[in-house]
């Protein structure tokens, strides 16, 4: 897995695991593998209802199969942001 496109076909019963969210050390999320329930063209919906959008192809990347989603600031300087485990299972 390389690219955005290869993390959106992704098939629902896939577990991510959020190992790193930058700024937010106690994310309730973190450290808990999670079940993709339902995929759409825009995102991905868990397991308990929340939702993972999918960012722009130039704000995300694949390495060591971890998909790491970045943002951009206000002054336009990109950040990695949240480091999701793709759990092959």
């Amino acid at each position: 897995m390389k690219t955005l496109a290869d993390f959106k076909r992704l098939q629902e019963g896939t577990s991510l695991t959020l190992v790193n969210a930058v700024g937010m050390p106690n994310h309730p999320w973190l450290n808990k593998p999670r079940i993709i329930e339902k995929k759409q063209t825009n995102g991905i919906k868990f397991e308990g209802g929340s939702w993972l959008y999918y960012p722009s192809a130039k704000e995300f990347r694949i390495e060591n199969n971890i998909a790491i989603i970045q943002e951009t600031d206000r002054d336009g300087k990109k950040y990695d942001l949240l480091f999701y485990k793709i759990n092959n299972d």
